[in-house]
Order: structure tokens, then sequence, then C-alpha cells
């Protein structure tokens, strides 16, 4: 039950929401046994879990409250080995629907070989711890389970529930907050991409804007806006919204160079 020894770089928000887990299953599968003793030990357990999560989470902030960095690791966690594992990325396929128009020949006359996609995967893992991104996965598996099928209905349903719709727009949120060392960002996201489909011409420019704006445009859209960007901060954190908008900048300029 004891979860203290989860590193400070971990995702506040995701390890609350294992702890609270642990404690529902603990109870339900030991109902008949438990007495005050065993619940009051659970109870110190997790409030201990707790204030370390509240520590690492306030000490991943800058002095001066900005949004903290999201550090691009050089070496991901491990990568997929088979297809059985590829059939696994359940975090990958649920934000593989957002980019439904750019693998469609029929919005797109230059259409995007859906294993480039696998790219998209190697980079969240540079970005997420394993213990992290296998929470994140789990996660969302049980919301493509409830969603229905095909990216489009997918998507809808994601977006029509406020607990599915903030856990995709969290993790894109972090996605996007890696870009704000945008060369160096540009350079590792292309390369992880490219080498998720080694046989095929690499992608270039182009391709690399279709994939960013299809992700993140909704975000960058509500970071503009004073009252939904301050639901933002309030949600995934101060200057969120600040941040993104400076990301769509650099976007920007990239687009035009």
């Amino acid at each position: 039950m004891n979860n203290t020894d989860k590193s400070a770089g971990d995702d506040g928000p995701v390890r609350v929401h294992a702890i609270v887990s642990e404690l529902f299953e603990f109870v339900l599968e030991n109902k008949q046994y438990i007495d005050n003793d065993i619940a009051e030990e659970s109870i110190l357990s997790a409030k201990e879990a707790l204030n370390t999560i509240c520590h690492s989470c306030n000490t991943s902030r800058t002095d001066d409250g900005d949004a903290p960095e999201i550090e691009i690791l050089q070496t991901p966690s491990p990568r997929p080995q088979s297809g059985n594992d590829q059939r696994k990325m359940h975090l990958l396929r649920l934000i593989s629907c957002k980019l439904s128009h750019a693998f469609d020949k029929q919005h797109n006359p230059n259409p995007i070989d859906r294993k480039f996609s696998v790219g998209i995967d190697y980079y969240l893992r540079r970005l997420f711890t394993p213990d992290v991104y296998e929470m994140l996965n789990e996660q969302a598996e049980r919301i493509l389970m409830i969603s229905g099928i095909g990216d489009n209905v997918i998507i809808n349903n994601v977006n029509a529930n406020p607990h599915h719709k903030n856990f995709l727009n969290n993790v894109l949120v972090r996605f996007a907050q890696s870009f704000r060392k945008f060369d160096m960002a540009h350079y590792q996201f292309m390369d992880d991409i490219n080498e998720s489909n080694p046989s095929a011409t690499p992608l270039g420019k182009n391709e690399f804007h279709l994939i960013m704006n299809s992700l993140l445009n909704d975000l960058m859209l509500i970071a503009r806006s004073q009252r939904d960007g301050a639901m933002m901060d309030f949600l995934y954190g101060p200057r969120t919204s600040q941040v993104l908008d400076e990301i769509s900048q650099s976007l920007s300029k990239h687009r035009m160079e």
C-alpha cells in the first residue's frame, strides 16, 4: 500500500489516482476482514504518499511559479518490440484519433502512413517515466473500451466526457510543453517519427506541422482565450496557457522559415 518510493519527477495527479484506486481495490477485496488497525494503517500510508507527491509537485515548478519544463530523455523507456506490443499502445491509439484526417486520402491528398504514428509513442516514452507511461496507457485502455469504434466516434465521445477530455488534454499539454526548447524537441520528435518507419521516405516539415496542428490546435485556441486559458492554468498548472501560446508562436515561426 505504500507508494512513497515514486520519484519526484512522476506526474502527481496520476499518482494520486493510483493511490485512490489501490485503496478502493483493497477495500473491495478485504471488506470482510478490515478492522480499525488495518484501516488506520492504510490511511496513514496513503497520507505519507500524498505528502510526498505534493512536495514533488511543488518543487517541480520554478521559483517564480512558472510551468515546469518537460525533460526530453535521450533514452526512452523500452520501446515495443513486436506487433503484439504495438497493439497494446492504447495511449497512442487514443491520441491518434486526432490524426484521422492526416491518414485519410479523402481529407489529405498526400496522407501520412499510419506506421509513422508509432514514432509519437517513442517520443511519449521519452517524456514519461516507465511507471507513469504504463499508468497512462492503462487509463487510455479503459477510456477506449467505452468510447466506441472509429476515430471520429472515439474522439467525439471523449470530448463529451469531461474526465476523459481532461485526461487526453493533460497528456497533450505535457507533449506540447516539451517543445519549449523548440529546436531540440523538433529534432528528437522527427527522429523518432522517421525511425518508426525506416523503409519509407522520411517525413519532412509539412508533415511535422500537419501532425502538430492536428494534435495541438484545439489546445492552442483555448490558450489564446483569457477565460478558457485561466481554466487551463487551473487544470494543468500555472502559466500553461502562456507557455502554449509561446510554443504556438515558435511553430508559426518555424513554418514560415
